[in-house]
């Protein structure tokens, strides 16, 4: 099974940016294609990674190129807009591949056979836009190119507000079911609250599950967590209200918007590292008590997640939706 990754960025990465690249070397039966203007130098590339050179203004043009039709991409960042139709705009770099995916940078994989072991089995692994994997076949990336919604969220006219969470909302609740896809969502992963300084878990039903506690309500008391990773697998530790510690094997952990120092230069082999707020940094693979994942996860203010939004573009956001 031949799995290939589209992942993309422009601009300053984040600071943990070379770790993102050591987790995906853990992971040699998947390969990464990754578009960015970066100076390769800047960074150790593994093996199954292929880095190329581009620009915003190369990828705006592909996009027209491919899609046929004048589209909304003013920066870098508005790549996050096209995941639901990489497979089409990247059709002949993933010939050949049984599967494609895509990718944010802003997290850590672990064992990614935790989801790429379905493939064959579903159409469309994993639910959110941190990463999933689609089966490559013309008929679905035509299929989801040439939709109305599709073309209506990537026109020119459209604003941001047209497309966010597309590939999240719009596309699994009526792309999908309308052109035949299957899919198979319950492999656990971890997302947070952006608001929250600590680590309180956001849409994440599959490890809830695993938890066997509600998903994202509001009333249940936050679980305190934290993670762990050695030699490309990645586990989460949960203190759990009943004073019970369980851990979940997990295919990634995804920071969304929050700045994690790494105090480690490199993900090593035969180290472990822990995955705290706001830091990773290497420990040494004791198993983790109740007591000290309640430390480590304490309640904390997100300051700079607040002190970034109080400017005038995030006020006009909220007031006008542009």
């Amino acid at each position: 099974m031949k799995i290939t990754v589209v992942a993309n960025y422009f601009g300053t990465p984040p600071d943990y940016f070379q770790l993102w690249l050591d987790s995906a070397s853990f992971n040699q039966d998947v390969s990464w294609l990754f578009f960015s203007d970066f100076e390769k130098a800047r960074f150790c590339w593994p093996d199954n990674v292929r880095v190329i050179r581009s620009t915003p203004a190369e990828m705006r043009q592909r996009f027209i190129d491919k899609l046929g039709f004048p589209v909304y991409y003013r920066t870098g960042w508005d790549f996050c807009y096209y995941k639901t139709v990489l497979g089409k705009c990247f059709e002949d770099e993933l010939a050949g591949a049984d599967y494609w995916a895509w990718t944010d940078c802003d997290l850590i994989y672990g064992d990614l056979r935790l989801a790429t072991q379905y493939c064959g089995t579903a159409d469309k692994i994993m639910p959110k836009g941190h990463f999933s994997l689609l089966r490559n076949i013309p008929e679905f990336n035509d299929a989801i190119a040439r939709h109305p919604l599709t073309q209506r969220a990537l026109q020119e006219y459209a604003s941001p507000a047209d497309n966010m969470n597309f590939d999240e909302e719009c596309f699994p609740k009526h792309i999908i079911p309308e052109i035949g896809m299957k899919t198979f969502d319950d492999v656990p992963y971890a997302n947070f609250y952006a608001r929250y300084g600590h680590f309180n878990l956001a849409e994440t039903l599959s490890l809830c599950e695993a938890l066997d506690v509600p998903e994202n309500s509001r009333s249940v008391t936050p679980i305190p967590c934290v993670f762990t990773w050695a030699n490309g697998d990645l586990t989460g530790w949960f203190a759990m209200s009943s004073q019970e510690v369980k851990t979940v094997p997990l295919a990634y952990v995804h920071f969304f918007k929050r700045q994690m120092r790494p105090e480690s230069a490199r993900l090593g082999r035969g180290r472990a590292y822990l995955i705290v707020p706001n830091e990773i940094r290497e420990y040494d693979g004791h198993d983790l008590s109740w007591d000290e994942i309640c430390r480590l996860d304490r309640f904390r203010i997100h300051w700079s997640y607040f002190r970034k939004r109080l400017n005038l573009k995030t006020f006009r956001r909220k007031l006008f939706g542009k």
